[in-house]
């Protein structure tokens, strides 16, 4: 009897046995361990480190594919975003941009993501090279986006690190702005449209002034304004030069004009 009752003992306990091996096998749905999660981001990550881009962007994929309640899904689609404008895709990787703020609008790396909407205009503003024309010639649209973007971000971000970044970049794209002006404005100058030459000069001294390009842009206004005999127009850009940017080679050709135009008033009395 007491041989019977083991017997019988023994098989529930395999029998439990069985059961709770059955129960653990069988996770619940997007509930794996998010070490699980974390291990296959990094693996992603590494590929994304080595410019691996369409391996990475799978991996991160299967992140949010697998495990979309792990705080990894919503970094992975952060960085499908990084891979795609590391490769070149500028749209897609804005877009992507987008869809983060837009789902996680108040998660930590908000700043991060609206930062690299700026960058993605700002790496395809375009660039000098010997062989093609001066990039202030090309189409500046890109600037203006790229300013755009970085503006808003250090609006709703104005004490973030990556704010320091965006103000430095929008003075970089600022610059590239006056000297589209400045290319404009000798542009009409070398074809003797002196009316176009001082409009746009004024424009750049009144949007772009103090980043760099002022002496050039007075003098080539106080010459346009000399083709055009407005004389007073011309002797008060002049003295500009002088006055402000009396160490720069500008100011002696200002000099020179001015001696020119000490003459003409002379003649004219």
């Amino acid at each position: 009897m007491a041989h019977f009752h083991r017997i019988i003992y023994f098989s529930f306990v395999f029998i439990y046995f069985l059961s709770s091996l059955g129960c653990s096998a069988t996770p619940e749905p997007n509930a794996a361990p998010d070490s699980v999660a974390e291990k296959l981001y990094k693996n992603a990550l590494e590929d994304l480190e080595d410019s691996l881009y369409p391996e990475a962007i799978e991996g991160f994929t299967t992140v949010r594919t697998k495990y979309p309640y792990s705080k990894w899904a919503r970094l992975s689609l952060l960085k499908i975003a990084d891979a795609h404008l590391e490769s070149g895709k500028f749209n897609q990787a804005v877009n992507t941009y987008r869809n983060f703020l837009k789902y996680y609008p108040k998660h930590q790396q908000s700043a991060y993501a609206r930062l690299q909407i700026g960058n993605a205009y700002f790496d395809q503003i375009p660039g000098d090279w010997w062989f093609l024309p001066p990039s202030a010639e090309k189409d500046q649209a890109n600037i203006r986006r790229a300013i755009q973007a970085y503006r808003e971000m250090t609006a709703k971000f104005p004490n973030a690190e990556e704010s320091k970044k965006a103000r430095q970049r929008i003075k970089q794209c600022r610059y590239k702005l006056a000297e589209h002006e400045l290319y404009v404005a000798k542009f009409y100058f070398q074809r003797s449209k002196f009316k176009g030459t001082t409009l746009r000069v004024n424009y750049l001294l009144s949007n772009y002034g103090n980043l760099g390009l002022d002496a050039q842009a007075l003098l080539l206004g106080a010459k346009a304004h000399i083709a055009q005999k407005e004389l007073t127009a011309a002797q008060n850009k002049l003295n500009r030069i002088v006055e402000e940017f009396n160490e720069l080679e500008e100011a002696q050709a200002a000099l020179e004009l001015l001696q020119g135009l000490a003459s003409n008033f002379a003649t004219e009395e």
